[in-house]
């Protein structure tokens, strides 16, 4: 064969490899004590011991972007954190059959650690110190449960701060699904979501038969906080999309579902489309040892607070409220029941248009509603049955603990409210301006039953039914076959149900087969001759098929097109995009002009064989305007005029010229009187929302200078430093003339000046460059002088033998400026602080003048003084020593002594060792360092003091 021909061959080769997709891999990894079978087919077989090694190397050993790291059953023991590869697959054998236990005594941060895009997780149980973390986008956790208990029964603590963790810093997370997953047993949130430093977006998160129970054991039962929920959806993140469908909350430390408000944030976080369907929230907050009035925590089924709504949820038995907005807005609650808790819905703090539609709350122990501090709190056929009541009433307006804050009225709000049950505590407290109510009673308290899956049947019927029903299986492959069994109470008469994929039943109790994989949303309505109730349920079939999708860039000016990119899940057959401005799509990957500016929300519907999902991404995309101006530069004083640059026609315009001042002209013009560098922005308003774009140091003119200063301080005494700042703006000053008032000046920028006399100053700056010169005065100090001084002084010692040496201390106040000492003896002093020696026995007046410019005060100390004769000849060497004592500082002490001339703690040992001996031995006087006329213990204290 001619080497042509090889060649050729090689050529296609190479063709083939560039054009052909890489085919998806799947490697299995065989756990330790897997069986003989899937060992014998394992890629990776490991040891128990560190098994994310190969774990990792499985994933490492994909093709890049495509691939399935599937793990037998068994147990898997790991040290260290997993690491998923982008696009990757890990799949386990079950939640019952494959466990991944994660211990470490050394680091107990470990996790599946999703760093990558486009990541699946899949069937199994995490156990121990382990978690799910995330980090990237476009991830699916499906059918995982995590647990901190461990297979030795013990419970372990964790770094983690969530079993499933979704963290961002300075990114967006979008489109991140988890479908049947627990969190239970757990030191820490079950499921949390957080973020630093923006744009620190989480975006379009679906939690879909979810279920946290008992996380949280507080901080003595290993917990890292007493903080602890089911569900922690935000706290510092800015959320938008986020659905939580038939997911539940089950006995948590603290709230069963948490929305932090986070409006003390900087900027304050962002709350957009928040939506929970057919969740139950019972018995959170029972563990924890927080009794009423439960004032500084939550312990709720659901502490949720701005744009959100909430649909046929429960909440049953909740240790404080069973709904709580705190300080929140726009929440709408939708068919939502209460039993149990000590309050139905708690609505507090400067809340406002709050709505409740057909929500019934039941044997509550305080209030069916407590709101206090709201405004626009709107109630539609609330009902509230065998409310127990306090402060006289079933339910209360503005009490709030006694608290000025926040014990305020509710205002424009109205009340439409059937009570059941005892009728001796009326309905509720009619306080607030501008308050609409309709109250009434009613004698049937069959509503008083709310609705779970064990509840039978039973009529009569005097009002709508409550929809409830139970799917088995909820999972499953294609094709899946699923029986629908009503529950409904309050006897319904006809049943209605659309299955999700395009069929529907009038069955009461209906089998159905799905033939595709997907979501399906399942929706039972049930009525009678009073009503209609709907409820809805998830049924995931296969795998998932989800639409999700990116676009570069999502900020623009406008004019400008965008790149829309699909990354939907389960291989979709169609599309359809709506770009929020009127437009629509069908290819997979569009890009699309905005043509006008604003704030645009996106939605993609994905077509898949027997299913569809939509996705609305809320706020995606920024269209910004831009400007012009026909000079950017100059000398002041000058007219510059802006243009509005963007292509098509705004509705209104807010200019903002960096100087003060604004303008809401289309193409305004406008004069700069002064030199100096301007940040403009334009703020403009289309039908698509308000956008704007700010151009930093935008404008530059030269021009002299404006004077300005501030002085630092402005009131003291004689004599008083200044501290001058020279504030000036406009043109770039080339000199300084500053005259401070008192004859005095200086040419220095920011000078520091000193006033030596009583008075009120003005102070006059010029500045001056090349433009010209102006100049400011202000009245820049007030000077005063000082009061007259009031004079005192001290004495070291008062009392001992000649020679004795006194050292005096000046305690005078206000400053005296000069000092004259009479120590009574003829002598006298001009320092401060003089230090004087008597010589000869005697009693002495002291005397002290001091003066300042305020006057002169004279302090006279009668008999201060105390001299003793000279100690008389009889010291001699301490036992023990050869050098005699000495009076080191002439008071007729001996305090050295050792004789060798230092006061130092040898002296002190020596006294110590021979206090008796001196006592027998020594004159009193020249030991008696306490003058009681005896050696004892305090001498020894007062000698270690001097030392």
């Amino acid at each position: 064969m001619g080497t042509g021909i090889f060649v050729v061959l090689g050529c296609i080769a190479l063709i083939l490899l560039l054009v052909c997709p890489v085919t998806a891999q799947t490697l299995t990894v065989a756990a330790s004590d897997s069986s003989a079978t899937s060992k014998a087919t394992a890629n990776f077989i490991c040891d128990g011991y560190n098994d994310q090694v190969e774990i990792n190397a499985a994933f490492n050993a994909l093709p890049a972007e495509v691939g399935t790291v599937q793990l037998t059953e068994g147990t898997f023991h790991c040290s260290d954190v997993i690491h998923p590869t982008a696009g990757s697959e890990l799949l386990g054998s079950g939640q019952e059959s494959t466990v991944i236990e994660m211990l470490n005594q050394f680091n107990s941060y470990l996790s599946i650690s999703i760093r990558n895009p486009g990541i699946t997780l899949r069937g199994f149980t995490i156990r121990g110190q382990g978690a799910v973390t995330i980090r990237a986008s476009q991830v699916i956790v499906q059918d995982v449960t995590a647990t901190s208990i461990g297979l030795d029964g013990k419970r372990y603590s964790t770094r983690n701060d969530g079993m499933f963790y979704l963290w961002g810093d300075g990114s967006t997370l979008e489109d991140v699904i988890f479908i049947n997953c627990k969190a239970v047993d757990s030191v820490t949130h079950g499921f949390h979501m957080n973020a630093i430093n923006l744009p620190r977006e989480t975006r379009n998160i679906r939690f879909i038969g979810c279920q946290a129970i008992r996380c949280g054991f507080g901080e003595a039962g290993g917990s890292p906080s007493e903080w602890i929920t089911g569900y922690d959806i935000q706290e510092d993140n800015d959320l938008y999309d986020v659905q939580l469908i038939g997911c539940l909350a089950e006995d948590n430390w603290e709230s069963g579902f948490h929305f932090e408000p986070g409006e003390d944030k900087t900027p304050p976080t962002v709350k957009k489309g928040i939506t929970m369907t057919d969740c139950v929230s019972r018995d959170n907050g029972q563990r924890n040892p927080q009794q009423y009035p439960y004032h500084d925590t939550f312990l709720s089924g659901y502490f949720v607070h701005f744009n959100a709504v909430l649909t046929n949820c429960i909440s049953e038995n909740n240790k404080n409220a069973g709904y709580f907005v705190q300080g929140g807005k726009d929440v709408v609650f939708n068919g939502c029941t209460d039993t149990g808790s000590t309050y139905g819905w708690k609505i507090v703090k400067a809340a406002s248009d709050i709505t409740l539609n057909d929500c019934t709350t039941s044997d509550n122990q305080f209030w069916g509603l407590w709101s206090a501090f709201a405004n626009h709190i709107v109630l539609n056929h609330f009902s509230q049955n065998n409310i127990h009541g306090n402060l006289n009433y079933q339910s209360m307006l503005g009490w709030y603990y006694d608290e000025d804050a926040y014990q305020l009225p509710v205002t424009d709000s109205s009340f439409n409210i059937t009570a059941y049950g005892d009728s001796s505590l009326p309905i509720i407290n009619q306080e607030g301006a501008g308050n609409t109510y309709s109250l009434s009673w009613s004698s049937d308290d069959s509503r008083n039953t709310t609705p779970t899956v064990n509840v039978t049947p039973t009529p009569p019927a005097t009002h709508p039914p409550v929809a409830q029903f139970q799917a088995t299986p909820l999972t499953g492959s294609a094709p899946l076959q699923v029986s629908f069994t009503d529950l409904s109470i309050g006897s319904p008469a006809n049943w209605s149900w659309n299955f999700g994929d395009g069929s529907t039943s009038t069955l009461q109790n209906p089998q159905h087969r799905y033939l595709g994989d997907g979501i399906q949303m399942v929706t039972l309505t049930v009525s009678n001759e009073f009503g209609s109730n709907s409820t809805t349920q998830v049924i995931t079939v296969g795998e998932g098929v989800f639409a999700g999708f990116t676009a570069t860039p999502r900020t623009i000016t406008a004019g400008q097109t965008i790149q829309f990119t699909d990354h939907s899940s389960g291989s979709p057959s169609g599309w359809l995009w709506n770009f929020g401005d009127g437009s629509t799509s069908m290819l997979q990957n569009p890009e699309h002009l905005y043509g006008v500016t604003g704030v645009y929300s996106i939605q993609l519907t994905s077509s898949f064989p027997g299913s569809s999902d939509h996705e609305t991404k809320t706020d995606y995309i920024v269209a910004n305007p831009d400007f012009s101006a026909d000079a950017t530069s100059g000398i002041a004083p000058v007219t510059i005029r802006f243009t509005d640059t963007t292509p098509n026609s705004q509705t209104g315009w807010y200019w903002d010229f960096g100087d003060g001042t604004t303008s809401t002209e289309k193409n305004p013009v406008h004069l700069y009187q002064k030199g100096g560098n301007y940040t403009v922005t334009l703020t403009a308003t289309s039908p698509y929302g308000t956008t704007s774009v700010t151009k930093d140091a935008y404008i530059h003119l030269a021009g002299k200078p404006v004077a300005d200063f501030t002085s630092t301080p402005q009131v003291g005494t004689v004599p008083f430093d200044v501290t001058f700042t020279d504030t000036s703006t406009g043109g770039v000053a080339l000199g300084y003339y500053w005259q401070f008032g008192d004859g005095s000046f200086s040419t220095m920028q920011n000078p520091v000046h000193t006033y030596t006399h009583e008075g009120v100053y003005t102070v006059q700056l010029a500045v001056f460059n090349q433009y010209g010169v102006t100049n400011t005065s202000k009245i820049a100090c007030v000077v005063a002088t000082l009061p007259t001084p009031i004079a005192d002084f001290t004495a070291e010692s008062t009392a001992g033998a000649a020679p004795l040496q006194v050292r005096f201390s000046d305690c005078s106040l206000n400053q005296p400026g000069s000092w004259f000492w009479q120590f009574g003896d003829g002598s006298s002093s001009t320092e401060q602080n003089p230090v004087h020696l008597y010589t000869t026995a005697g009693t002495y007046t002291v005397s002290l003048m001091v003066r300042n410019s305020g006057g002169a005060m004279t302090v006279t100390k009668t008999s201060f003084i105390t001299v003793a004769p000279p100690v008389s000849s009889g010291v001699i060497p301490v036992s023990g020593q050869t050098a005699m004592p000495t009076d080191i500082n002439h008071d007729g002490l001996y305090e050295d002594l050792n004789g060798n001339g230092n006061l130092d703690f040898n002296d002190v040992v020596i006294f110590f060792n021979q206090m008796d001996w001196i006592a027998d031995n020594e004159p009193i006087s020249a030991f008696d360092f306490n003058h009681n006329g005896q050696i004892d213990f305090n001498d020894i204290v007062l000698l270690f003091n001097m030392t």
